[in-house]
């Protein structure tokens, strides 16, 4: 039907040519009523066919790799302002999790998905495509200790722990405390207990898939006294005292002590005093660690 139209067209034009010297020419065409309809028919299929935005492009996808619940970074442009009914999909699963902009995109590799293409579909139109590697889900398999205080070193044990070497792993404490490895390999994590930390569920957080939880319990970081050996003595006498939390991992850190005196309080508090004004004489460290003490007490001189 195109074709017989460009050539009606035609033919009324050389029929309509009037010679105006020197080759010039005026077109005077009259069109018929047929002519017309057919011309804005033609204008109907031409805009019919021309696209009405252009296609979505990935430019940017930032990872490329991770296990499921990786949040993914795509940059790009023609995505749309909204998403609507636009789509998101890793090798044919579409994304349940979405942040959408005009020229940037943040998903989560949607659970069931495996590797393969990722494309941004808008309004049916496909973008270009690029390749995301799904890999296999952190796992604790076992912890160095399961109980600790705040401070405390702690090592887990597992696989999947950096996604072959692409993430860096974080360990998450109750209540939701991310923790950042002081070292770590695919199958092993060294991370320090950190403050705020409470009992509870701890996993392994990678590119923000997450690992199964392993129960951890956060010590009191209090000092507590667990034994004084001797129970008694004259002045003089040396004395060990065990516990635990005496230094908070600080050796030979001072430690401030209150003993149980059976002297009248008035001796006790003029023997004080006089610790206090001649204190290196007072008292004299021999040994301190985080769960033994052993002092002396104030010298017969001082008295």
């Amino acid at each position: 039907m195109i074709i017989d139209l460009f050539a009606t067209i035609a033919s009324l034009v050389s029929s309509s040519r009037n010679s105006q010297g020197h080759g010039s020419s005026v077109l005077r065409v009259t069109l018929s009523r047929g002519i017309g309809m057919s011309l804005l028919a033609l204008s109907f299929f031409l805009l019919s066919v021309s696209p009405a935005h252009a296609a979505p492009k990935i430019t940017l996808m930032t990872p490329a790799t991770g296990p499921v619940g990786t949040v993914v970074a795509i940059s790009g442009s023609g995505f749309g302002t909204t998403q609507g009914s636009s789509t998101v999909t890793f090798n044919g699963t579409p994304v349940t999790w979405v942040s959408w902009s005009s020229t940037s995109l943040e998903v989560q590799v949607p659970a069931g998905a495996t590797s393969g293409k990722v494309v941004v579909s808008v309004s049916g139109t496909a973008s270009n495509s690029e390749t995301f590697t799904v890999t296999s889900a952190p796992v604790i398999a076992s912890l160095s200790q399961y109980s600790g205080a705040v401070g405390s070193s702690l090592t887990v044990s597992g696989s999947g722990f950096s996604a072959n070497g692409t993430q860096t792993p974080q360990v998450v404490f109750n209540p939701s405390l991310y923790a950042n490895p002081t070292s770590s390999t695919d199958a092993s994590i060294t991370v320090t207990v950190p403050p705020g930390a409470t009992t509870g569920d701890l996993f392994v957080s990678v590119g923000g898939g997450s690992s199964n939880a392993a129960l951890f319990t956060v010590t009191s970081s209090d000092p507590s006294i667990g034994n004084i050996s001797p129970g008694s003595g004259t002045v003089g006498t040396s004395v060990t005292i065990t516990g635990s939390n005496f230094s908070c991992g600080v050796r030979r850190q001072p430690v401030w002590l209150l003993l149980a005196m059976t002297a009248p309080i008035p001796a006790f508090w003029s023997e004080f005093h006089k610790a206090d004004q001649r204190l290196p004489r007072a008292r004299r460290w021999l040994e301190s660690s985080d769960t033994t003490i052993l002092m002396l007490l104030l010298s017969p001189e001082l008295r």
